[in-house]
Formats: C-alpha cells, structure tokens, sequence
C-alpha cells in the first residue's frame, strides 16, 4: 500500500521534469539553429530593432561647410538676398520679384536639362549678439562693471526684438552612393552612442563637393551666400521649437558631422493633438522650467492654374504684413523647358478629349471646365512660340508657431 502511494506521488514529478527536459533541448536546438525561442530569427528580430530605431532618427547621415547628407540624397544650401519693398516703386517691385527666376534658369543651364528638386524656406531668425557684445567688450577702455550689464541688456533687447527674414534655398545634388571607407571604431561609437555611424571617404565626396561649388558661383551672382553648417543646423532644430526661442550655441567646425552629432545636437519631444496640431515640448536651458508650444501647417487647398504677378496682390506681400510674421516652406521640383511642354501638351490633349466626351454625352454647362478650357487654350499658344520656358510642380505650406491653442482663430481650448 505504501509503495502504491509513493508511486502516484512520483508520477507526475517525472512527467514533468521529463517535459521540461525536452523544452530545454528544443530550445538548444533552435538557439544552435540560429533561432529564438519565440520562433522569429534573431538576424530578423535585430533587423527589426534597427529599422524602428532608424524611423526615430532624423535622417542625417553628414555634413560639412558645402554639402549635407540626408537620407539617400546630398544637398546643398544657399542663403539668398532679401528686401524689403515699403519705398520701392512698382519697377523694383517686378525686379525683385522676378529674381529668383534668373537662379531657377542658371539651375536648369547647370544640370544639364534635368529635373532639379529644391526646397525653400522663409523663416524669422533673432539676430545673434554673442560675436557683437564680445568685440564690443574687447575694444572698449576699461569698462566698467555697469558697462558691462548695460551692454549685455542691449544685447539681449536686439535678440529679442529684431527678428530678421532668412530666405533659404536647399538643391539636390544627386543621390549618395554606399560609403566606400571602414571604421575599426564603428562598432564602439554605436554600442555608445546608439547611432551607427559610417565613413564616407574624400573619393565618396570629392564629386559632390565640386559641383557644390559651381552651384554657388552661379547663385552668388544674384546675391546667394553658401549655406553655413550653424544656419542648417538652427534649420533643423527650428519646426521643433515653435514660438520658442531656438538655442543657437556655437557648433564645432573643425571636422565633419555625422549622424551622431546630429542626434545629441537636435531632439525633438512632442505629441499629435489631432486635428493637425501638435504639442512640443522643451526644458529651458536657463531655469530648468519645462515649455510648451503648439504648431499647426497651412497648405495651399486650390490656386488658378495660371497667375500672373501683381504687386497689389501678391500673397508674399501680404504674409509679410500680418501681425506675427509668417512662415513659408516650399518644396518643388523644376521641370526643364522641354519636358514641360510635353506634360503640358499631354494635359491639353486630356482636356480636348474630355470636352468632346461631353459634347457626346450632352453635358450641361460647366463654368469650372470652361475655364479650364479658356486656361488650356492659354497654355496651348505660349508653348505654340519656339521660346518655351520652365515649368514648376510643388507644394507650398506655412508654419505656424503657437504660444497656446485659444490663438488659433476660431478655436478654444478649454
């Protein structure tokens, strides 16, 4: 009776640990196999575990004082002259305005009849006093200690107050190739710092630093200034700000950057409100004190397929006269004289198509086709002349920097 008792008392000891025993060895089995234990293998899981850590990432891969590698693509930035048209007659007005078409046609002439993607950005950047009050401080004869704060409150009165316009023009160069160079220090910077670096040599640059320079010979004989790495950099750190003040520290110069400067550089904290708004948030570097701001982008919904400039009414003019000033970021793609004229033949036979369509069919009058209709015909005789010009596709949008939601027009947050 009692070996009876012991022998179901033992049972299920020895039926679990023969199982366990087998779990252990499949295990082994799958882990020698190169496999994890929940079924997934350990290459696709890292590879996993890469690609959700290179979606937070910026997409900066390195920059210098000519070109800038973000994602797969090299660009090139230039600082373009700006002015202001309060005392200028409607002459001046036309020139300024149609500046920017001598830099379009010099960027066609340079990439030889191909597409050019550019984007440009206006924004208002704070003056910075820090190189002013320095040499101001270093010239004057023994100042004294009241001197110095007077000197350091003007300073921060023109930082604070005379935000100036900063018109930027970005290129694409062309697409980056896969760096050619190896770092024995790779590995360790990355185990660090998170990021995985990479070496691009002089052979992967060389091509793009030359061209870079040609592009900004050709822009500075309509007023362009390169693109220095600080103004990229107060770029990059600036959607993220909103109406907060962006911290303009001096960066170094002495080497290029790569993506792990870029990382501990720029950060972005925030969240989607919904409804196209979104919350950033930012400690102040002085108190410590957590801010907030909010940011929401306007687009362009519906424009006429065709305009033509006027100073009384152009919207540039009048974005620059609203109580806080506006921001513009557009990105467009400029379509060489020869291959607009094709698009746009294809988009006029398409209509003639469809007018006949509906004379067929015994539609009703439609003002909206008719003009597009009248607007076709238009396009159809200018690229009747042998002097065919350049066209434009792209996306205007505007920026606009927030103190709190109930600023909004028509909206309260309760």
């Amino acid at each position: 009776m009692i070996a009876l008792i012991t022998a179901l008392t033992l049972a299920p000891l020895v039926l679990f640990g023969s199982y366990q025993l087998q779990r252990r060895r499949e295990i082994n089995r799958k882990q020698r196999a190169g496999r994890s234990p929940g079924g997934a293998p350990k290459s696709n899981r890292r590879r996993d575990s890469r690609h959700r850590q290179n979606l937070r990432r910026l997409g900066y891969r390195y920059a210098d004082d000519q070109i800038f590698i973000h994602g797969t693509g090299v660009f090139t930035g230039m600082v373009l002259d700006t002015s202001t048209d309060e005392f200028a007659t409607g002459t001046e007005i036309g020139d300024t305005a149609m500046r920017p078409v001598g830099i379009y046609r010099e960027l066609l002439g340079l990439f030889d009849g191909k597409e050019v993607p550019c984007h440009e950005r206006v924004c208002y950047r704070p003056i910075t006093t820090e190189g002013w009050l320095a040499q101001l401080l270093a010239n004057a004869w023994n100042p004294t200690g009241m001197y110095k704060i007077l000197s350091a409150k003007v300073a921060g009165h023109i930082t604070h107050s005379t935000p100036q316009r900063m018109w930027t023009l970005i290129v694409r160069l062309g697409d980056c190739p896969p760096p050619t160079g190896t770092d024995p220090f790779a590995e360790i910077s990355a185990g660090v710092l998170g990021v995985a670096e990479e070496r691009l040599t002089v052979a992967d640059l060389a091509p793009w630093w030359a061209l870079a320079d040609i592009l900004h010979d050709v822009t500075g004989r309509h007023g362009a200034e390169p693109l220095t790495r600080r103004d990229l950099l107060w770029l990059i750190r600036k959607p993220s700000h909103g109406h907060l003040p962006v911290p303009d520290a001096p960066v170094t110069s002495r080497r290029p950057w790569r993506g792990g400067f870029f990382e501990l550089a720029a950060s972005i904290r925030g969240s989607n409100l919904g409804g196209g708004y979104i919350q950033l948030n930012h400690r102040n570097p002085q108190t410590g004190a957590e801010e907030t701001s909010y940011t929401a982008t306007l687009v362009v919904a519906d424009q006429p397929p065709r305009q033509v400039f006027n100073a009384r009414t152009a919207w540039s003019r009048r974005l620059g006269r609203l109580a806080r000033p506006a921001e513009i970021s557009w990105r467009y793609t400029l379509i060489p004289p020869a291959h607009w004229k094709r698009m746009a033949d294809k988009a006029v036979s398409n209509l003639e198509d469809e007018r006949r369509d509906r004379e067929k069919a015994g539609a009703e009058e439609d003002l909206s086709f008719e003009a597009r209709r009248d607007q076709a015909e238009q396009i159809k005789a200018d690229n009747a002349d042998d002097d065919t010009q350049p066209g434009m596709i792209g996306v205007s949008a505007s920026p606009c920097p927030l103190p709190a939601l109930s600023c909004w027009p028509g909206r309260s947050r309760t």
